[in-house]
């Protein structure tokens, strides 16, 4: 309930209906499963906390997810935890943590051979990194993200694309840039 009314957009109500599952969980006997659903509702929480602009509050519901997805030895869900906290690090520019969080996600990707989520990861870290003012590092995790997307994913080729193009740019190759915006399919083959 707590994500449906999240995806609705009624933050008040999806807050409430985490809290409940939370409390509920904490109730019963400690066990794989009760790590499950805390971790999960706390990175539920963490995306609501993301949406009403509660950075604080989702980075601590980030590490309470975290806990519990350890104690229920799931690396998923602690590198889909990171994701989250690499981009509410990123809102509140602590971007030395965003960064780190982001390669622990795509160092689990690489070496679980899944590759649209190694995309995603890139197409973050090249965001960041231009941030950073570190554009040949964006250039090159920008060139990876987009090589590595695939077909079947046109937003994740398309964002990839994008952020490509303002890494190019930012690291003065405006002509390749250019390129990439105007010729459909770029970055394939």
């Amino acid at each position: 309930l707590g994500n449906a009314r999240r995806i609705s957009g009624e933050f008040t109500a999806a807050v409430s209906a985490l809290d409940e599952v939370i409390s509920s969980a904490l109730e019963l006997p400690e066990s794989a499963e009760r790590a499950e659903i805390l971790g999960l509702a706390h990175v539920r929480q963490a995306i609501v906390c993301d949406l009403t602009g509660a950075i604080v509050d989702g980075i601590s519901h980030l590490d309470r997810a975290s806990t519990h997805y350890r104690l229920a030895g799931n690396d998923e869900g602690l590198v889909r935890a990171d994701m989250i906290r690499g981009a509410l690090y990123m809102r509140v520019e602590l971007y030395e943590e965003a960064e780190a969080a982001y390669r622990r996600a795509l160092a689990h990707y690489e070496a679980t051979g899944q590759e649209e989520r190694s995309s995603m990861v890139l197409t973050n870290l090249t965001l960041l990194l231009r941030y950073m003012d570190r554009t040949d590092e964006a250039v090159e995790a920008g060139r990876r993200a987009v090589s590595i997307a695939g077909d079947g994913n046109s937003l994740l080729q398309a964002t990839a694309l994008g952020n490509l193009a303002f890494a190019l740019a930012e690291a003065g190759q405006v002509e390749e840039a250019l390129v990439i915006e105007l010729v459909p399919n770029f970055g394939e083959g």
